[in-house]
């Protein structure tokens, strides 16, 4: 709720720039002002804490990886949510894999597919987007189901690609890089019904 709460606020209130997160730590460093970005960065990270705090995880590296899973994730969504469907593909995809490591939870599973659904056709439909407040909201559900039920090693490997994806788009633009893409490009533009 904290993380939809500020990509909410960043959705109502942000600016165009500045962009990532190198770029609002720069500009808070330089003009002292806290922008809407800063601010959702921060309620991230303290949800994070306090969620990864929360739980009672038996292996001392799961409380690294929760706390990496829940920053990233929900800020890897933001990053994605910039056509219809994008984020949803990527939940898609990984929400399966998740799945169909954590298959014995029938409340998880049944709750997952029918988030999919409703949310496929609402942005299928072109009846909206997720918008930041949605997409960190959805990252970090996704994310804290895989520090909750996933296995230490996926958690580490999701955690690193997470980590990866993260320094590359402060670097680059993913959207160029999925329209460079042959592959990627065809896969983004799968799926939107035009009226």
């Amino acid at each position: 709720m904290a993380v939809w709460i500020a990509g909410w606020l960043d959705d109502r209130y942000g600016k165009p720039f500045p962009k990532g997160i190198k770029g609002h730590i720069q500009h808070f460093l330089k003009s002292g002002e806290m922008t809407t970005g800063l601010l959702k960065l921060a309620v991230t990270v303290a949800a994070a804490f306090f969620a990864a705090m929360a739980y009672p995880f038996e292996h001392p590296l799961a409380l690294f990886f929760t706390f990496s899973l829940l920053v990233l994730g929900p800020h890897m969504f933001n990053l994605l949510d910039t056509r219809p469907l994008r984020v949803w593909k990527v939940f898609f995809v990984y929400g399966i894999l998740l799945l169909y490591v954590i298959r014995e939870e029938v409340t998880v599973t049944t709750s997952l597919l029918l988030i999919m659904v409703v949310w496929f056709y609402i942005e299928a439909a072109e009846e909206g987007m997720l918008g930041d407040n949605g997409a960190a909201a959805s990252g970090g559900l996704l994310f804290y189901l895989t520090a909750v039920y996933a296995p230490l090693a996926l958690q580490a490997v999701v955690s690193g690609l997470l980590l990866f994806f993260t320094i590359y788009a402060e670097r680059h633009s993913l959207t160029s890089a999925i329209a460079a893409s042959p592959f990627l490009s065809r896969i983004d533009s799968w799926g939107i019904a035009k009226k």
